[in-house]
């Protein structure tokens, strides 16, 4: 998909957000948001490996709260058992 072509954003929220020139990494961000919400309505049945791709959206800068709390939700919930 070339970046200059007309395209709907994938959430509302994705839709508030003017990305400037991280047009990419927006993309990104929305993709993976979309497919953590699909994947499952509660970040209480997400696994462990669902943390590096909440991590890389984290990274982009554009997580919302919503998935910054989903994020932690799993964190807290897994990261004790990898260690222990």
């Amino acid at each position: 998909m070339a970046l200059d072509e007309p395209f709907l954003a994938l959430s509302d929220q994705a839709a508030s957000i003017n990305p400037g020139a991280r047009m990419a990494e927006w993309i990104f961000a929305s993709v993976l948001e979309q497919r953590e919400i699909l994947h499952a309505f509660s970040a209480f049945f997400l696994g462990p490996e669902h943390i590096e791709a909440l991590q890389a959206v984290e990274r982009t800068g554009f997580m919302d709260a919503t998935m910054a709390r989903r994020l932690r939700l799993v964190e807290t919930h897994w990261q004790p058992l990898a260690s222990g």
